[in-house]
Formats: C-alpha cells, sequence, structure tokens
C-alpha cells in the first residue's frame, strides 16, 4: 500500500482541521462537534483499524472530552466481473421475480439496476446498498481517481452501520467504535455471501 505524508487543511471559519494522505485516499477531519475517517482501497484492516482508533482518541482529546451521541461505520466492497450487463440482468431476474414483465411495462429493458435496503427498527441502523457498477460511477462516490484503483465493473456493495442508541463518555467511544467496525465486516461478509448465493441460483 502507498504512503505519503499527510497534507493538512484547517478552515480558518469553523476551526476544522482536514488531513489527507497520498492520492486523497485516506481523509482524518476533526471539526467541532464531529470527528471523521475514511480510508479507501487499503490493504489490511487491522493497520488501517489501528490508525483510526489512534485518530479517534486524539480528536476526542481535542473536543475536550464530549459525550458522543452517534458512532457510524460505512464500509464499501467490491467483487469484478467480466461483463456489466450480464451481473446486471442476472441481479434482475434473481432479485426482481417479474423483471421481464417490468421491462414490458416500461417498454425496455433497464440499463441499469440497484438496490437499497434499510433497517432502520432498534439499533444499530443499516442501510445496504448493492448493484453493478462501473469504475467511472465508483469515481464518483470516492476521493481516489486513479483508474488503476478499481475494476472496470463489479458488484458494488455499501454497507452503513449507525449506532446511536446512547450517549457514551469519551473513554467509552473508541471500543463502540471498534465494536461496530468488527460488527460492520461480519455483516458485510454474511451480505456478500447472499448475493453469491442469489446470484448461483
Amino acid at each position: 500500500m502507498e504512503q505519503a505524508a499527510p497534507v493538512i487543511h484547517q478552515a480558518e471559519a469553523s476551526g476544522a482541521i482536514e488531513a489527507f494522505g497520498g492520492h486523497t485516499s485516506a481523509q482524518y477531519r476533526i471539526g467541532t462537534a464531529q470527528a471523521l475517517a475514511s480510508v479507501e482501497n487499503f490493504d489490511e484492516l487491522e493497520e488501517v483499524q489501528a490508525d483510526l482508533m489512534r485518530f479517534f482518541k486524539l480528536a476526542l482529546a481535542r473536543l475536550g472530552g464530549p459525550r458522543v451521541a452517534r458512532v457510524e461505520v460505512q464500509t464499501y466492497d467490491m467483487a469484478p466481473t467480466d461483463s456489466f450487463e450480464e451481473l446486471r440482468d442476472t441481479l434482475a431476474r434473481s432479485l426482481i421475480a417479474p423483471a421481464q414483465r417490468l421491462a414490458e411495462v416500461v417498454g425496455k429493458p433497464p440499463s441499469d439496476a440497484g438496490w437499497v435496503m434499510e433497517f432502520l427498527g432498534g439499533d444499530p441502523r443499516i442501510t445496504m446498498r448493492f448493484g453493478p457498477m462501473k469504475a467511472e460511477q465508483i469515481k464518483k462516490l470516492l476521493r481516489d481517481q486513479r483508474d488503476d484503483s478499481y475494476p472496470e465493473q463489479c458488484l458494488f456493495l455499501d454497507l452503513d452501520y449507525v449506532h446511536a442508541g446512547e450517549d457514551l463518555d469519551a473513554d467509552q467511544a473508541p471500543a463502540r467504535l471498534s465494536a461496530c467496525v468488527e460488527s460492520n465486516r461480519r455483516l458485510l461478509r454474511r451480505a456478500a455471501d447472499w448475493l453469491t448465493g442469489a446470484l448461483n441460483a
């Protein structure tokens, strides 16, 4: 994985500090009431998770040790495919039983397809988005714009995991974040297995 010295910006109006790693694939931000870290295209989850823990402990200290109302972890994952069109059509057939009928209603076949599923009852609140994507579509979502960072076309899976059930003391928040990262990754693997099964059924 490539490493580079971070570029740090300070927004004078808000007092926020923002740092970017090489190719903007890593972003760390401390605002007036929020800490955000985002890492794209990494090799080792354990290394990234350790960096995140160090950053959030530093951020909470800079913010004065506030109570934390919301811990959120969002993960993207991609599985390359040889054909965007074949993946699109297989997903449509597998997940929308009357897909052909819907195409007849509209008068032409779909050019793209995507799904959003929300599981917002209770805590954590989970939002899952998935579908076929091309590299140019992915680059509209992510900061890293290098062409070799993404497959030409892939199955794209986005999992948003939000824990907001209770306020946490600042010293409790890193442990909750670590648990959310692990829960997010386990759920992402189960969702990927489910999608694989649906595509192969």
